[in-house]
């Protein structure tokens, strides 16, 4: 092989494998709380890995946005599509951001995007934002904020709802 045809296959190649993996652009409106207009849903709820019905779900406590009647749902989670990774602690408390499947195989299932600041961890009264695989700036919760208090986020989201 020639070495200019060596160079062409290498960047062929290197440009397929980015087009194929996800990627996220990075920006102030990527916080949560310029998002929450966008999300199908957003809901607190406890989080569980272990649901043989569902796979991961999560035991719905509080919706802020949606019409999501049931008592669990289940997260798809994960992948080049961009969804946020599911890896939490069963029993963790989370706020997400979500958006109904665009699977036809999982019509009642929801998702949480990775590109965006879409997933919230509370413990006790503080809400932190999760950490994002497919993002490479920090996530936010508002413009500054990587967490804030419980109560001011609620309040913060339903103005924005």
């Amino acid at each position: 092989m020639t070495a200019r045809f060596t160079i062409f296959l290498f960047i062929a190649t290197f440009s397929a494998t980015e087009l194929l993996a996800c990627q996220c652009a990075n920006g102030l409106a990527l916080n949560f709380l310029n998002k929450v207009d966008r999300f199908d849903a957003v809901v607190m709820g406890t989080y569980n890995s272990d649901n043989g019905e569902f796979g991961i779900s999560l035991t719905i406590e509080k919706v802020y946005k949606g019409n999501i009647d049931q008592e669990e749902i289940k997260l798809l989670a994960g992948g080049t599509d961009c969804m946020h990774f599911m890896s939490f602690e069963n029993g963790t408390q989370l706020i997400l951001g979500l958006v109904n499947s665009p699977y036809s195989g999982e019509p009642d299932a929801y998702m949480a995007f990775g590109c965006s600041t879409s997933v919230i961890t509370i413990d006790g009264d503080k809400a932190t934002v999760a950490e994002h695989l497919h993002m490479r700036k920090q996530p936010k919760i508002g413009i500054f904020e990587r967490s804030m208090n419980i109560k001011k986020l609620e309040k913060r989201i339903n103005s924005k709802i």
